[in-house]
């Protein structure tokens, strides 16, 4: 029988290596005003890097085409 859990467990490991290098990079090249935001401001970024990171991926890319 097949099991989804894997698939989560890979998800969220992916997740969690781009939502590391997304608070320290990425989030100030989708928003420049996150330039002066403080540890505990990325901090809080991070779930919702983990838990998003196809869509936020995109952005990043999107956003270096256009600069």
């Amino acid at each position: 029988m097949f099991s989804i859990a894997p698939l989560i467990g890979i998800y969220f490991a992916i997740g969690l290596l781009f939502g590391i290098a997304f608070v320290t990079k990425g989030c100030v090249a989708i928003e420049p005003a996150a330039k002066d935001s403080g540890f505990r401001v990325r901090l809080l970024l991070l779930p919702g890097g983990i838990g998003l990171w196809p869509l936020l991926l995109v952005k990043w890319i999107s956003s270096r085409r256009t600069t």
